[in-house]
């Protein structure tokens, strides 16, 4: 057996994070390819890209403070995996920047 304690809390949210974040740049992305395309004719698809690009960010710069912090933790702490816990109020966070972006 070895000694080494390999640690995988907080690896979900840190997945869901970085997934999240990359979901909210593929809906910028498309939206401001959409807003350059249609030239005028679809003002909704730059407010809906600004948005997106802003949710983007924030969820990015979210994964990078949480990875600084689970990085710098140290070793494993034995008992409950609470940091996995947190993606279930991350996932209403997503789907609540979601639904503002479809009512965008």
């Amino acid at each position: 057996m070895s000694d080494i304690a390999i640690r995988f809390d907080g690896l979900i949210l840190l997945i869901a994070l970085a997934a999240g974040g990359a979901i909210y740049g593929l809906i910028a992305i498309a939206a401001l390819a959409l807003a350059i395309s249609r030239r005028g004719t679809a003002p909704r698809a730059g407010r809906v890209a600004r948005a997106a690009g802003m949710l983007a960010i924030a969820t990015f710069a979210a994964c990078e403070l949480f990875f600084v912090y689970w990085a710098g933790s140290g070793t494993g702490k034995t008992g409950t995996n609470w940091l996995d816990l947190m993606v279930f109020p991350w996932l209403i966070l997503f789907t609540a920047g979601c639904w503002r972006l479809w009512r965008i």
